[in-house]
């Protein structure tokens, strides 16, 4: 039997905007450990769609996930 166990990932980069406190980019990463090759991950939602630069903010990122049981 494939033991094969796949580690998928969802990456949402925040652009910075040009000014005072522009910098680079930032990624922000949800895994799903375990799945097999024929998973698939997809984002459903985002809880916030920006980032203030003075404070930042944690974004949670809601997904669906569909493959075999």
């Amino acid at each position: 039997f494939d033991t094969t166990k796949v580690c998928l990932g969802v990456i949402v980069t925040v652009e910075s905007h040009q000014g005072i406190l522009n910098g680079s980019l930032h990624a922000i990463s949800h895994v799903v450990r375990n799945a097999s090759e024929k998973t698939a991950l997809s984002i459903l939602k985002l809880s916030n769609d920006s980032v203030p630069a003075l404070t930042g903010a944690f974004i949670d990122i809601f997904t669906t996930e569909d493959g075999p049981a």
